[in-house]
């Protein structure tokens, strides 16, 4: 493995463009729970 230095800021961005992307299947996820309930 290569390691990078990367700080603290690309880090946080990177998690968060991560977060935004996974955010609609779990809204969709969560949807879907509360119809089966």
């Amino acid at each position: 493995m290569i390691y990078i230095n990367i700080n603290a800021q690309q880090v946080l961005y990177i998690l968060s463009l991560v977060i935004i992307r996974m955010l609609p299947t779990l809204c969709q996820k969560v949807i879907l729970a509360m119809i089966k309930l």
